[in-house]
């Protein structure tokens, strides 16, 4: 069953699409962090320090990184998610590519024309978290469709001796013609349907619903099971999950920043940034078992608990999932995810009743200390939070690690 599961995981990684799309976002994720420090810098929650921002006109400065970054976060990814899918493909000519996929997004997006055909503005509404669905369909499609080209080589051949630079610009014509007309074809085709849009089709039939049906609380409480039962089965839950439920659920975080940064009301409670920080940063909440493990009578499980705790701490517990093992380790499968889908509901019921602060959106990076990981999205309650997880962890882990540990101390001390 896990060479079977682990044969699938590796096909959904390996796919273009898949990967492409996946690993784009990662790449996206610098530009969500400065605009995730510049919206917490633009909105500190202090009537003086908003004054003097106002006052002194720097509003306009620190809204600005957040602006360019979170708020056009679509225009990005058009580029970099079918630069990859070219890089994936093997093509040399993957930022041309990238070039022709961004081209074809703002070919699609809402404009403001003059009475002289003159671009005046283009609506930034579909260039943030509302438009991330319509860049993946048409970075994806226009990044396949040039890739074709290329190998079937419908392009434009230089002779020998011309520079590479000029002979890649020219090569992109044809794939450049072509994703052009398609997508002109595609506007105006959605400009004599009730929808007006590509984007507001996308965003009404698909994006929405799947948005709905992805953020509600069964869905994301299926995400932390299948999570924990896929690390127990030694497989890497976190990434296999939300590299398949990303595209679903990371718009929802940016809409949180976006609000944030605008002051606004914080519109969403389950993001993917609630996900991680509710259960305590890690797969299990393992931090609990570790300061068992310290404590513990053998000298096997001490020596483990040591060498995990600072890593641990780090928001790190890949060496304790196989070091105690946790894997198909049935004695701590109950704590393993019983911790973190009790630490989930709970942080998900204290938010809906305003004990908790809905999460500002910020995306906290891997390796921030559990309990400054939920400061930094959330406050200082997310803070205190996360450490009443650790100790309930504690509590749960213990009854079935004592168990483990008596066993390995009569080992050691030579018993059977």
């Amino acid at each position: 069953m896990i060479d079977k599961m682990m044969s699938i995981s590796k096909k959904m990684q390996e796919n273009r699409f898949i990967s492409s799309l996946t690993n784009g976002l990662i790449s996206a994720t610098p530009l969500l962090m400065v605009g995730a420090i510049f919206a917490v810098i633009n909105s500190f929650p202090i009537a003086g320090y908003q004054n003097f921002l106002i006052t002194t006109k720097l509003k306009v400065i620190t809204s600005l990184p957040t602006n360019i970054t979170t708020n056009l976060i679509s225009v990005y990814l058009a580029f970099i998610i079918a630069y990859l899918f070219a890089k994936k493909s093997d093509r040399k000519e993957s930022m041309e590519i990238g070039i022709l996929a961004l081209m074809s997004f703002l070919i699609i997006t809402p404009i403001e024309i003059s009475d002289s055909y003159a671009i005046t503005a283009i609506k930034s509404d579909w260039l943030g978290a509302a438009g991330m669905f319509t860049a993946f369909i048409v970075s994806l499609s226009s990044a396949a469709i040039c890739t074709w080209l290329y190998q079937k080589e419908i392009t434009i051949k230089m002779p020998e001796g011309v520079p590479e630079a000029v002979s890649k610009s020219f090569s992109a014509l044809i794939p450049g013609f072509v994703v052009a007309f398609l997508f002109l074809l595609v506007r105006y085709l959605f400009m004599l349907t009730p929808f007006e849009s590509m984007h507001k089709f996308i965003y009404g039939v698909i994006g929405a619903p799947l948005t709905v049906i992805g953020s509600s609380f069964w869905a994301f409480l299926i995400f932390v099971l299948l999570i924990h039962v896929f690390w127990f089965l030694g497989i890497h839950g976190s990434l296999l999950v939300i590299g398949i439920v990303a595209p679903i659920i990371t718009p929802l975080g940016i809409e949180n920043l976006a609000a944030y940064n605008a002051g606004q009301t914080i519109p969403h409670i389950l993001t993917t940034t609630f996900l991680f920080q509710s259960i305590g940063a890690t797969a299990g909440n393992t931090l609990g078992l570790v300061i068992a493990m310290c404590f513990a009578k053998s000298k096997r499980y001490q020596t483990v608990g040591k060498l995990g705790l600072v890593p641990n701490i780090f928001s790190v517990n890949e060496p304790i999932i196989f070091a105690t093992p946790i894997v198909m380790n049935f004695s701590l499968l109950i704590p393993f995810v019983a911790v973190p889908v009790v630490s989930f509901v709970g942080a998900y019921v204290l938010t809906l009743i305003d004990i908790l602060p809905r999460m500002n959106g910020v995306s906290v990076p891997a390796g921030i200390p559990i309990v400054l990981g939920g400061i930094m999205s959330g406050g200082w309650k997310w803070g205190v939070y996360q450490l009443l997880t650790v100790l309930f962890s504690y509590g749960m882990y213990l009854p079935f690690f004592k168990k483990m540990d008596n066993q390995e101390y009569k080992l050691e001390q030579g018993g059977e």
